[in-house]
């Protein structure tokens, strides 16, 4: 099920795979691989049936602006405190996620359109509307709609660390108004965006 932290957090897979899908694509995990997952990031885990051992890792905010997957080379290293986290990663090498069929693609990029409908996009792709949302909710873990949304909650997020207004960052964003904005935040992250604001400030950010 597809799920969000409130804390930016890296999981350390120590043995074992699985799978992990999100709007930032789809990725086999295994022994080694180090993922960082930005606040509030959603993404959905899939084990295989032998399961695995994942430790999660405090990591700096700083550390986690965009969802990142790399392969350490010594992951015990990291476990036993003989190596830090920024040391760990300097040297370690991005993994790229899976590709899709061209038309899931193409279809994905159609819905970061600015107020595409699903169905137009799916057209795009030459596929039904019913055949593109499943595939891509198989492939991304989310449905094209829940990508939608998502996009705009990021984008919200990012703006939210300028000095725009709060109005300003619901038209920025691509929402209707600032309490739609509001709704959405409430929704999806059970805070407002003045709360996140004052968050991020009273952090320095």
């Amino acid at each position: 099920m597809a799920h969000r932290h409130p804390c930016a957090y890296g999981a350390l897979v120590l043995a074992g795979e699985y799978e992990e899908r999100s709007c930032d694509g789809r990725w086999r995990l295994e022994a080694g691989d180090f993922v960082v997952h930005p606040r509030f990031h959603v993404h959905e885990n899939l084990f295989a049936r032998r399961g695995g051992v994942v430790v999660d890792v405090s990591i700096p905010e700083a550390l986690a602006m965009r969802y990142s997957v790399y392969r350490l080379a010594d992951p015990e290293a990291l476990v036993t405190g003989n190596s830090s986290l920024v040391d760990a990663l300097r040297d370690a090498p991005a993994r790229a996620p899976q590709i899709p069929s061209p038309w899931l693609r193409a279809f994905m990029e159609a819905l970061l359109a600015v107020n595409v409908r699903v169905d137009a996009a799916a057209r795009a792709a030459g596929r039904s509307r019913e055949h593109a949302a499943r595939r891509f909710r198989e492939w991304f873990g989310i449905s094209p709609a829940g990508f939608v949304r998502e996009q705009r909650l990021r984008r919200a997020l990012a703006i939210l660390r300028s000095d725009a207004s709060l109005a300003q960052v619901a038209t920025q964003a691509g929402y209707a108004d600032q309490p739609h904005l509001t709704r959405s935040m409430r929704d999806a992250l059970a805070m407002t965006p003045a709360r996140l604001r004052r968050e991020g400030r009273s952090r320095g950010r």
